[in-house]
């Protein structure tokens, strides 16, 4: 593990179940009212974040994706550290790890500018879901394909981006609160797999960045071998790091997530 992480802290996290977490993309007043229509109870509101608990029944909620997504709190948080001048303008963004495209449709809520953006993921089943949730959340999808940066499916090296969001796959490790079956299952060895799966994913996913492009990578990892070690990987490939951070979610009932910020100068 990491030694920002507080081990035990993080081993008596694991028999509790976190809570579920809402973002809303609207008015957080209306929201509140909408939850309250759907007989939901609100345990906590910060800004535009609502805590339920966990197992609350989302059926009756009317516009998911559009209004709001269902995003764990620190999810929620991975984009703060942007500056403004480095996402303002027309921009061309590529989310290359995109699974379901949550991480797509932050981005686009936190910046304001205007977004052409390509998403890519290895699972063609994963990009139909993306595909639809996108629709939902009434953001334009300019390119989506299926592509394997680990393996012998590279991206076009024509192809290149102001911004790259690479939500790696990991060990999930600071999400075994809400799946225990992975923490049962766990095996050493694996952490060594998705650790080399994440140096080619994110060594060939930095180089499709413009000059003074920003590469956000982003693991639910509690483990150096995934995290800090990358890194120093980009480091010695001369990407200046802006910033990297972990957002503890043992202490929160929520997720733990590990974010770096990397610019190519």
């Amino acid at each position: 593990m990491s030694e920002e992480i507080d081990k035990e802290a993080f081993a008596i996290s694991l028999l509790q179940q976190p809570d579920l977490f809402i973002r809303s993309r609207i008015n957080p007043e209306i929201v509140q009212k909408k939850l309250a229509e759907a007989g939901l109870n609100v345990l906590e509101q910060t800004d535009d974040c609502f805590r339920l608990s966990n197992g609350s029944s989302l059926q009756n909620l009317e516009k998911i994706n559009k209004n709001y997504v269902v995003q764990d709190k620190n999810s929620q948080q991975v984009f703060n550290s942007l500056e403004k001048n480095d996402v303002a303008g027309n921009l061309q963004v590529w989310d290359c790890c995109a699974a379901s495209g949550g991480k797509s449709i932050l981005f686009n809520d936190k910046v304001s500018s205007k977004l052409k953006l390509t998403v890519t993921d290895i699972r063609k089943d994963i990009l139909d879901i993306c595909r639809k949730r996108l629709a939902e959340a009434e953001i334009k999808i300019s390119e989506l394909a299926v592509a394997d940066l680990a393996g012998y499916n590279s991206w076009p090296m024509e192809k290149k981006y102001d911004v790259v969001i690479c939500d790696a796959p990991c060990t999930g490790s600071g999400t075994w609160a809400r799946t225990p079956e992975q923490l049962y299952f766990f095996k050493k060895e694996a952490a060594e797999n998705y650790s080399s799966r994440q140096r080619k994913i994110a060594g060939e996913a930095i180089e499709h960045l413009k000059e003074n492009g920003i590469f956000v990578y982003i693991t639910c990892s509690v483990f150096q071998q995934e995290n800090e070690v990358i890194v120093q990987e980009l480091q010695q490939k001369k990407y200046h790091l802006i910033q990297q951070q972990y957002f503890t979610g043992y202490d929160q009932k929520a997720d733990s997530l590990f974010v770096a910020v990397f610019k190519k100068q």
